[in-house]
């Protein structure tokens, strides 16, 4: 896995984060050669540079920078240990301002990494404030630096292991060139970081007037900034890494979130299950129970023609008989249906008005007042006498 080391205060120790456990690992003399280790920059002969040029194409910005490189006297075209390379920082109507890095030997070749790549944290390893010089030592050798709004406008590995006043004279003419470009000034005073003298403090007064002298905890800031320590394709797949396994996490939700769904939903149909097992078996109880009441219900269905008055045949042609007149009328036929639902009479009279007084007695007599009687017109026979028929409809057996 890919590994970042970075330079200690302590001279020649070196400080490892891994990029796959995000851990800090306590300063060390020398890492152990890998291919797959990468060197945080500050840590050797590194400048940056800042310089105003017009705004136009990346290609024209990178011959002016080298130009401009040439002409300070940091970098040569022919030269083969000396590397660069720019970043636009802020754009100012039709020109902006360029940043350049300058990095005179291999960081990868002084701490003996092979094939080791080398890149620039973003000012993560510069522990300065915005605008404010900043003075702090680093493998023995003090360095300086000017950041504004988060980006390294300045910086420089001085050769002094002291802050002296001619090592304070020379950062006030470097600030007073830069502040003549409109880069930086002298306006937020000095601010030394880690151990420093109080000769030191009194020569960084001199020059600059405010002093502030803070701690410096590269273990707590680097920790901190780990995401800047990273190189961009690692940071890219660390970010590609976290994002997955959030993608992992939503989806081993969603996942939990459907398997409780699908246990809810069986639990469900499973109770439903078990509660129609239980409706069924009781509805086949009640049938059980219920049988022989059908049965005992359907022996006294059969009965009521019997036991009922107004279905009972016998009772019903008795009070049939008893209406008609005997003098001059005779049933000569009587029908009943099943349940005593309908009756039909057939009979002789001495003349057809009897017959129409004998349907008006059905009708008012109580016992059969209930079926609804009806009469064909009465039909002369040839012995003088009238056949009629009448046909009584019971409303109660029919509902």
């Amino acid at each position: 896995m890919t590994a970042v080391w970075f330079p200690a205060e302590q001279p020649g120790l070196w400080h490892k984060i891994s990029g796959d456990g995000d851990s800090l690992k306590a300063p060390i003399s020398q890492p152990k050669p890998s291919s797959a280790h990468c060197v945080a920059l500050p840590c050797s002969c590194f400048i940056s540079i800042p310089l105003w040029l017009p705004v136009g194409a990346d290609h024209l910005i990178r011959e002016l920078v080298s130009a401009q490189l040439e002409k300070i006297g940091v970098w040569a075209r022919d030269s083969t240990d000396t590397v660069w390379d720019w970043r636009s920082l802020r754009k100012d109507g039709e020109r902006q301002l360029v940043t350049a890095w300058v990095l005179k030997d291999q960081p990868a070749a002084i701490a003996g990494l092979e094939d080791a790549g080398s890149f620039i944290p973003s000012a993560a390893l510069v522990p300065s404030e915005d605008k404010a010089w900043t003075f702090w030592r680093e493998h023995g050798h003090l360095s300086v630096a000017w950041k504004d709004s988060g980006s390294i406008l300045y910086f420089q590995r001085l050769s002094a292991e002291r802050l002296t006043p001619e090592v304070v004279t020379e950062a006030i003419c470097t600030a007073l060139a830069l502040q003549m470009e409109q880069v930086a000034d002298t306006a937020g005073g000095a601010l030394l970081a880690g151990d420093f003298a109080p000769e030191e403090m009194e020569a960084a007064k001199t020059g600059f007037g405010e002093v502030r002298l803070v701690a410096r905890d590269i273990a707590h800031d680097s920790a901190h900034r780990l995401p800047t320590l990273l190189p961009p394709r690692l940071k890219a797949l660390k970010d590609s890494r976290q994002h997955r396994a959030h993608l992992g996490r939503v989806a081993a939700a969603l996942g939990s979130l459907y398997l409780l769904s699908l246990l809810a939903w069986c639990g469900w149909v499973w109770w439903e299950l078990r509660e129609s097992s239980a409706a069924t078996a009781n509805a086949a109880e009640l049938n059980r129970i219920a049988e022989p009441l059908r049965q005992v219900a359907q022996a006294w269905d059969e009965m009521e023609g019997a036991l009922d008055f107004h279905k009972q045949p016998a009772e019903l042609l008795l009070t049939c008989a008893k209406i008609l007149p005997a003098q001059t009328s005779r049933l000569t036929a009587f029908e009943i249906e099943k349940n005593g639902t309908a009756i039909r009479l057939s009979g002789e009279t001495t003349d057809g008005q009897s017959a129409f007084h004998y349907l008006e007695a059905l009708k008012a007599t109580p016992e059969t007042a209930l079926y609804r009687w009806e009469m064909q017109q009465p039909r002369s026979l040839p012995s003088g006498r009238w056949q009629f028929q009448i046909s009584g409809g019971n409303p109660r057996g029919t509902q």
